[in-house]
């Protein structure tokens, strides 16, 4: 397995679009905003779409990306776009803040909360301390370490952290990626 290094404009948008959702729909979500405002990419018969960058979606507006399906999620994408255009959010500057700060400017903007804060910070930030816990996670951490089910999730983010210390991101994936092999 690998991790990511994704772009964190793209990373941090297609977190927040995916929030809520399945994979299928994400991928569709992300097609649309990507044909609609990105850039085309041609080989031989093939086009496909760069996912538009910050400036370009700055100014699109919550009702238009309602209409490519982004539902209630659009609203968070119409408001974070315009700050990272400006650079009211420096998401490259974020990547040599220490994970506690990263982490809290990426919680203060609309529609991230620690899950999608962390998915940011481990696949596009470089903070592989990060433990994004979804279901699939939490699920192996029941099952195979003897969480409990309501435990909160900062609860298990420290407990991982304690545990695989700067490697807990590559030790999510693993949880991740065997949980949903087992279903």
């Amino acid at each position: 397995l690998r991790l990511l290094r994704q772009d964190p404009w793209e990373c941090l948008a297609s977190f927040v679009c995916s929030s809520v959702s399945n994979i299928p729909r994400i991928s569709k979500t992300l097609e649309s905003v990507a044909a609609s405002y990105g850039d085309p990419l041609a080989l031989d018969s093939h086009c496909l779409y760069r996912f538009p960058d910050a400036c370009r979606l700055a100014n699109v507006g919550e009702e238009a990306l309602r209409g490519l399906g982004l539902g209630f999620r659009a609203g968070y994408l119409a408001q974070i776009a315009p700050l990272a255009a400006h650079g009211e959010i420096d998401l490259m500057g974020l990547r040599s803040a220490p994970y506690d700060e990263a982490k809290a400017a990426l919680v203060k903007l609309p529609g991230i909360g620690d899950k999608v804060a962390d998915c940011i910070l481990v696949f596009s930030l470089d903070k592989l301390d990060g433990f994004p816990v979804d279901r699939w996670v939490r699920r192996a951490l029941e099952d195979w370490y003897g969480h409990h089910k309501k435990a909160r999730y900062q609860e298990l983010l420290e407990w991982a952290q304690q545990r695989w210390g700067q490697r807990a991101g590559y030790a999510q994936q693993y949880l991740y990626h065997h949980r949903r092999l087992m279903g």
